[in-house]
């Protein structure tokens, strides 16, 4: 496995003087060290025309290449008509992905149940690892561990857990919201309920989000524009007089 970087390269009297040159080769990593989820909440915005959805392929195409993601759940009414977006959905990539052409609280809430499944999942299979190595202290002998242990190993035919997501230490998820300004779920100016709750909560439930735009005013409101990590901020007209 290896860990694409960059490297930039400084211009004087420009307004933003750092700017990316080109790819660094990539970096070796051992194999077999795990990896580590993307867990954070992130805002890509710029007008038409900018590089916005190039930034975004990239961006996920990274990520998979680090083993960071399992799933990510597409919402965008564009997402099949964008050439570039395309790659995000066709073969060869290491996650699963769902798409949505617009987001419901229907469609929102069954990919929220969808995760909290996998990782129940999850909780049950480290549960299970943690008594199995136990046994394996005992030297196999199951009188030597709790009865409600040596029940549940019993009814498993004293067999180990088959390991989950090997590549990483925890199931991973990124929800993609593309080309959705002005919809009543994202875009409401006093979001509440538990769609918010879900929104500031994310990062606890192995989950990402990354929301590219066309204009940061008058898209997220302000309260989750807090809970945002990272920002990608391109050339918009919605950004004058900002502070």
């Amino acid at each position: 496995m290896a860990v694409p970087s960059h490297h930039t390269v400084t211009i004087p009297n420009l307004r933003r003087p750092v700017i990316r040159e080109e790819k660094d080769p990539l970096s070796p990593v051992r194999d077999g060290l795990p990896s580590v989820p993307f867990t954070g909440t992130a805002m890509l915005q710029g007008s038409l025309g900018l590089g916005k959805t190039t930034a975004m392929v990239e961006l996920v195409t990274l990520l998979d290449q680090g083993h960071s993601i399992d799933k990510i759940f597409y919402f965008s009414p564009t997402a099949q008509l964008d050439g570039k977006a395309k790659l995000l959905i066709e073969g060869g990539h290491r996650y699963e992905i769902e798409t949505f052409e617009d987001l419901t609280v229907a469609n929102w809430s069954a990919c929220v149940d969808q995760t909290k499944a996998v990782l129940q999942k999850w909780r049950d299979y480290k549960r299970l690892a943690k008594i199995w190595r136990r046994f394996e202290a005992a030297h196999f002998n199951p009188d030597r561990l709790a009865f409600d242990e040596a029940l549940e190993l019993y009814e498993r035919d004293f067999q180990p857990p088959e390991p989950l997501y090997p590549h990483g230490m925890t199931p991973s998820f990124l929800f993609l919201f593309d080309d959705l300004i002005g919809n009543a779920i994202l875009c409401r100016p006093n979001p509440r309920g538990d769609f918010a709750k879900w929104w500031l909560m994310s990062r606890h439930l192995k989950t990402s989000i990354l929301v590219c735009s066309q204009v940061f005013q008058g898209g997220l409101s302000k309260q989750l524009r807090a809970n945002c990590n990272v920002f990608v901020l391109l050339a918009n007209n919605s950004l004058l007089g900002f502070s």
